[in-house]
């Protein structure tokens, strides 16, 4: 089994992954879904040993992995096919499948398997003596898969394999994962072509910008889409029917092994979007509707014993779904947490949690409520991330949040910012 827990891993400035769990079952395939940029790749070339990771761990068969080097951790047991296949483009076919087996000693093996690895990909037979290089887009992912296959892996890692190919070969590409993995080897798969992956996958999880996302907000069946804008210290909500996913999954069972913590701050923003829209002024009948029922289920699952209960994860889906169909008119509780999110890279979830915590005075009962959800289960509130800060940072937080007019305005009128001025907010700020 691969286990990876709390993997957190940055690029210069940039965090790529932050805090990621997850396992891979022996003799499953398992897929990662998510945009570009959410880590995916990231994530398999760490377990590669290509990319080196801050902290966390991964264990493959109980043996840690990060600080080995490449050749060992292929020598355990894990290949990759990588994005954008990278075959030799001068050697032959058969020179770049040899190159997959360059650690095997066991010849004739070696010769059976690549008979195998002829036998699930006739077309690299017939074309064996030709440079890789003048292959077709499709055959060269079949190489590149192929390759992967002759270092006799346990673990099967495969980077967007469907990526820029035809239907047709879309298809023959995951029936031959699906034989792969039949003769018992583990798959890991990224992939964008969420209907495909999921088609074959056992377990699946779901990337946003370097975090496994737990609950969803419900913006999947909405047309609100987020654009961040870092230097101008922006994040912003787009409108579009292009923004709409033609399937959504509620599994509530992907739920059972994340973090409590992360689980409360993700799960509790449904509660948040909807106690916004029910205090604004661009309320309607149908926000009203999805509000009140969410907002009750939420108080059902932070008020019980136990959050992560088999039911109350249940809820959680339901409560994140019809919660998001409210999430349009939100108030004081976002555009504060927008802030926070841009200047100091807090996680949506998390942000939300902070800004309410200072926002008593505006959102009194609700406060008293989320105060008693955090103790009901026990769960740590980051404090201190604002202490200290400079004065620009303190200026990009006041703008990153005053920035959102329509929120604020629905929460307190079109006078708010003499409610909002730039002391009370870094006031606020500086509270956190």
């Amino acid at each position: 089994m691969l286990e990876i827990k709390d993997l957190h891993v940055s690029y210069g400035g940039i965090q790529a992954l932050r805090g990621v769990s997850l396992n891979v079952p022996d003799g499953k395939i398992v897929t990662l879904i998510g945009a570009n940029g959410a880590g995916k790749s990231t994530l398999m070339r760490t377990i590669s040993g290509l990319v080196k990771a801050q902290s966390g761990s991964i264990l493959w068969n109980g043996q840690e992995l990060l600080g080995k080097p490449i050749d060992q951790i292929v020598a355990s047991g894990i290949a990759m096919s990588p994005e954008g296949r990278r075959v030799f483009a001068d050697l032959t076919v058969l020179e770049n499948l040899k190159i997959g087996a360059y650690l095997r000693k066991d010849k004739a093996e070696t010769e059976k398997d690549l008979e195998w690895v002829y036998s699930l990909f006739p077309r690299l037979k017939e074309r064996s003596w030709q440079s890789a290089g003048t292959l077709s887009g499709g055959e060269q992912q079949m190489l590149a898969v192929g390759r992967a296959l002759m270092s006799k892996p346990k673990l099967l890692m495969l980077d967007e394999p469907s990526l820029g190919l035809a239907p047709i070969v879309v298809r023959e590409i995951f029936d031959i994962i699906r034989t792969v993995n039949q003769q018992g080897i583990t798959v890991l798969l990224n992939e964008q072509n969420a209907n495909m992956a999921l088609k074959v996958a056992d377990y699946a999880y779901v990337l946003e910008t370097g975090t496994p996302t737990l609950s969803g907000t419900g913006s999947e069946c909405s047309r609100t889409c987020v654009l961040t804008n870092i230097p101008k210290n922006l994040k912003l909500g787009m409108n579009s029917d292009y923004t709409v996913y033609d399937q959504l999954l509620l599994d509530p069972d992907l739920l059972a092994t994340v973090p409590r913590d992360q689980y409360f701050y993700t799960g509790i923003d449904t509660f948040m979007h909807c106690v916004e829209s029910l205090q604004g002024s661009y309320r309607n009948a149908i926000i009203d509707a999805f509000s009140v029922r969410a907002v009750q289920l939420c108080e059902e699952i932070f008020l019980s014993d136990d959050m992560m209960s088999e039911e109350n994860r249940e809820k959680m889906m339901i409560a994140s779904y019809i919660g998001g169909m409210a999430a349009g008119n939100v108030g004081v509780i976002h555009p504060f947490s927008a802030g926070l999110g841009v200047v100091l890279h807090v996680a949506h979830g998390l942000g939300n949690c902070l800004a309410l915590n200072v926002l008593g005075d505006i959102y009194p009962k609700e406060y008293k409520q989320f105060r008693t959800m955090i103790e009901r289960q026990d769960v740590n509130l980051p404090t201190g991330i604002c202490k200290d800060l400079t004065e620009e940072q303190y200026e990009g937080l006041y703008r990153g949040c005053i920035v959102h007019e329509k929120p604020l305005t629905n929460a307190l009128g079109p006078d708010f910012k003499q409610i909002l001025t730039r002391e009370n907010l870094i006031e606020r700020y500086k509270s956190i």
